[in-house]
């Protein structure tokens, strides 16, 4: 059983340049929680998920908080409370997707058996792959997709 034969070949995206309120706007759509970053080579550059676009809020990073915090004699900032964050509308066209973005990405071969794209998904502690073909994404597969092969190949379904 191959990657190819059970990943989901028409995947949504987003350019580098996609504004934060079409990033939204996708998301809230297809009711998803993960994008893929491409260029318009369909070269994959990045991901972005719902945490993401949660930090565009946070007055900063998370990490400088956390470092503030293990500092003795500074008092570290307090939590923000998300629902009280003043956002402007410029936000929603000056941010982009590569302000956002990660480029921490797992990706696959088509080609690989669906047991390999198990263990990356355990090794890296995620629930889906980019699958890509010389560095261009060509499909996702996620954990569901790994299950649903197993049960065809047994003729549960």
């Amino acid at each position: 059983m191959k990657v190819n034969d059970y990943m989901t070949k028409e995947v949504v995206t987003v350019r580098r340049g996609t504004p934060l309120r079409e990033i939204i706007r996708t998301f809230k759509e297809k009711n998803f929680h993960t994008l893929p970053v491409i260029e318009s080579d369909n070269r994959l550059v990045g991901l972005i998920d719902f945490s993401d676009i949660l930090k565009v809020f946070e007055p900063y990073g998370s990490e400088v908080h956390q470092i503030l915090k293990t500092i003795p004699f500074i008092d570290a900032p307090q939590e923000q409370n998300l629902l009280e964050t003043d956002i402007s509308a410029e936000m929603g066209i000056l941010v982009v997707a590569d302000d956002i973005m990660s480029s921490k990405l797992v990706t696959i071969s088509p080609d690989e058996e669906i047991n390999r794209a198990y263990s990356e998904m355990k090794v890296h502690d995620t629930e889906r792959l980019f699958v890509t073909e010389d560095g261009k994404l060509i499909g996702i597969i996620c954990l569901f997709d790994i299950i649903l092969s197993l049960f065809k190949e047994s003729g549960v379904i």
